[in-house]
């Protein structure tokens, strides 16, 4: 899997209509049915290679494709989990209000002290 802060990445060059491309590594959360992003197109994961005892981590990673590419793609391009509209990032929520504060005590009285009786 992708180490945190790494996305993925294509390891090979790509060429319209192809319907399997290779990856550095596997986004966590990447499954069948995900939707993917390669250079802005969104694509339909169809299936993903299924780690066995035999494969090395250093084996290409493919991911099959619902459909095929629209466009080349090269060596290096990024690509993107979409993640579903069912989970929207928390800052659309809206923020709850500041607590309120107490109010503050009056302020001493600034009136001057009457004057002494003469």
């Amino acid at each position: 899997a992708c180490s945190a802060g790494t996305g993925m990445s294509l390891t090979q060059d790509a060429s319209t209509g192809d319907e399997v491309i290779v990856v550095s590594c596997y986004v966590e959360g990447l499954q069948v049915g995900s939707l993917i992003t390669l250079n802005g197109v969104i694509y339909e994961v169809a299936a993903i290679a299924v780690p066995s005892g035999r494969r090395r981590l250093a084996a290409a990673l493919p991911i099959t494709l619902e459909t095929g590419l629209t466009g080349a793609a090269s060596f290096g391009d990024s690509v993107q989990v979409v993640h579903p509209p069912s989970s929207p990032p928390p800052s659309l929520s809206p923020s709850p209000p500041p607590p309120s504060l107490p109010p503050s005590p009056p302020p001493p009285s600034a009136s001057p002290s009457p004057p002494p009786p003469s």
